[in-house]
C-alpha cells in the first residue's frame, strides 16, 4: 500500500522532468495538492450530514472550491511549504555545468 505522498502524487511530479526544469513550479503545485486535501479533510465533517450536505452536486462543488482556494493559496505564497520543497528538489537536481 503507497504510503501519504505517494497516494498525493507527489513522487511523480517530484521526479518529472519539469522537476529538474522549473523546481519552484512544481513545488508549487505540491503546496496546492497538500493544501487541497487538508482543506478537504478538515471541511468533512461540516458537511457530513444534515444542513450542509447538499448532495452529490454539491460535494462536487465543494472539492472543486477546496481546489481552487488551495491552487489561489499556493500562487500567493501559502503556507511556505513550497519553499521548502523547492529547496529540497533544488538539492536533489542540481543545476548541470553551463546553466
Amino acid at each position: 500500500m503507497p504510503g501519504p505522498v505517494a497516494s498525493l502524487g507527489a513522487q511523480k511530479l517530484f521526479r518529472s522532468p519539469e522537476a529538474q526544469r522549473d523546481p519552484a513550479q512544481v513545488a508549487r503545485k505540491f503546496e496546492a495538492l497538500l493544501l487541497g486535501q487538508l482543506l478537504k479533510a478538515a471541511t468533512r465533517p461540516m458537511f457530513r450530514d444534515g444542513l450542509l450536505s447538499g448532495g452529490s452536486a454539491a460535494s462536487l462543488y465543494r472539492e472543486q472550491f477546496m481546489d481552487a482556494v488551495a491552487e489561489a493559496t499556493a500562487q500567493r505564497g501559502g503556507s511556505g511549504i513550497a519553499r521548502v520543497v523547492e529547496r529540497e528538489l533544488r538539492a536533489a537536481h542540481p543545476p548541470e555545468k553551463g546553466q
